[in-house]
């Protein structure tokens, strides 16, 4: 996995950046409004889910670490779109 994982180290990496970008358009924008900072997240946890699902896609011959990848990225896809077609229910959690 580990082979893997250095062959595919920019798929890590842009997750991070992403994750990065998100917190630092959080701060630099204190005044943006709830629902922009929920469209934020759903994007960010969209792309994340993509991310994830590239790299089960990847891994999909390593037995152990697969179905875990595979599992964030459905999460990871829902909860992007359930954030786009109901931001109240993201807000409120």
């Amino acid at each position: 996995m580990v082979t893997h994982l250095a062959r595919e180290w920019w798929i890590v990496a842009l997750r991070g950046v992403l994750g990065i970008l998100f917190g630092v358009v959080a701060f630099v924008w204190p005044g943006m409004t709830l629902l922009v900072l929920i469209a934020l997240f759903g994007a960010y946890m969209f792309l994340d889910g993509v991310g994830a699902l590239v790299q089960a896609k990847r891994f999909r011959h390593e037995r152990e670490r697969w179905p875990a990848l595979l599992a964030e990225a459905a999460l990871g896809i829902i909860i992007g779109v359930v954030t786009f077609f109901w931001p109240g229910v993201t807000a409120l959690a």
